[in-house]
């Protein structure tokens, strides 16, 4: 039977336990943080150099005032208020490039902001994110930042680091409230305040890894394979290890893009399963596909009770390969040839195993 590697998940508890062993260093840009050197316009006209805000946590984000999210300022406001005093500044940047949905002047947007949402958060002038015109802000965060990729739609999410790093990026969908948002903007906060120790180098934010992968997974028009996994994870090491073999890594490199989010390095990666798990106790490894617009098209609780894991016994096996049907364009041959080759590494594995 696949015992599963257990974690514990107590919210943000867990969340800062992970950031106390993170190392500063490994969130770092350029030193001179090129984005601090960029100037946005004003509503009234004037400049302001983001290099103002250093040594703050920013929240960036492209708004409307008729869009379908547009009640997200509801949100938005609420997380402002709840974590500027911890060192937060939301700015919100007016765009008109998704369906004109922000045709108004900077006087009704104002208006609308604060009768209809009572926004507190700075709201600067509007900008293109998209286009020849596009604001050098938006050009540096599209073009050149760790997360660059094109903006989708309005409502899209930039978290910046108080040193200026590019930490995360959130599609336009992801609610203020989210859990996994909101433990992003808890981690850079904490790492913001010095609770962090050199001990550890994370890998980065759960939010960046999974953000860039799904821009690969869009463009290659593949499916995501997310993989839940954490180093002293003994059947994660197992399960990573059979993809990559012969048989096996071709047939998932053209069906799927593989991402790895590492629940015990990044400081959101336990937020990150708890709601690819929606809370359910699982252990891991735990397995989510999505399609290309990011939505949730299986896990491995499908096909029966409890999380699958690194498929070992036959029950085990079998709910896998249900998945694998569901999921991909294998071909019956094709299928069969992964789960014989998925026998046969169990059988080497278990004959290298000491004798007791």
């Amino acid at each position: 039977m696949n015992l599963l590697c257990q974690t514990t998940a107590r919210g943000a508890s867990a969340l800062l336990a992970a950031l106390a062993m993170t190392s500063p260093a490994a969130f770092s840009q350029d030193a001179k943080a090129p984005l601090h050197a960029i100037e946005v316009a004003t509503m009234d006209g004037t400049s302001k150099r983001l290099g103002d805000y250093a040594g703050k946590v920013l929240l960036i984000v492209n708004v409307a005032s008729q869009c379908g999210l547009t009640p997200q300022y509801t949100g938005m406001q609420k997380l402002y208020a709840s974590h500027a005093a911890k060192g937060l500044e939301l700015l919100a940047f007016p765009c008109n490039d998704f369906g004109a949905q922000e045709p108004g002047t900077h006087e009704e947007i104002q208006k609308f902001c604060k009768d209809k949402y009572e926004v507190s958060f700075p709201l600067f002038a509007k900008v293109a994110v998209k286009g020849e015109q596009t604001a050098p802000l938006y050009k540096y965060l599209t073009q050149e930042s760790p997360v660059a990729g094109p903006v989708r739609w309005n409502f899209q999410k930039y978290l910046i680091g108080h040193d200026g790093a590019v930490l995360a990026a959130f599609d336009p969908r992801t609610a203020p409230d989210d859990p996994r948002f909101v433990a992003a903007i808890d981690a850079a906060l904490a790492r913001q305040s010095g609770e962090l120790a050199p001990d550890k180098v994370s890998a980065g934010f759960a939010a960046a890894i999974y953000w860039k992968a799904q821009q690969q997974a869009a463009q290659e028009k593949k499916k995501l394979l997310v993989d839940y996994s954490a180093d002293w994870c003994g059947w994660c090491k197992r399960f990573d290890a059979w993809t990559q073999r012969p048989a096996v890594k071709p047939l998932f490199a053209r069906e799927f893009v593989m991402v790895t989010i590492p629940t015990d390095h990044t400081p959101d990666g336990q937020a990150w399963l708890e709601a690819a798990t929606k809370g359910k106790s699982s252990g891991i490894p735990f397995f989510q596909w999505m399609d290309e617009r990011g939505r949730a098209v299986a896990d491995s609780f499908d096909g029966g009770e409890g999380n699958i894991g690194c498929p070992w016994s036959d029950e085990e096996r079998t709910r896998f390969e249900g998945i694998l049907k569901k999921v991909a364009k294998f071909s019956d041959e094709e299928r069969k040839l992964l789960m014989d080759d998925l026998a046969a590494f169990k059988a080497e594995v278990e004959s290298k195993a000491p004798k007791k």
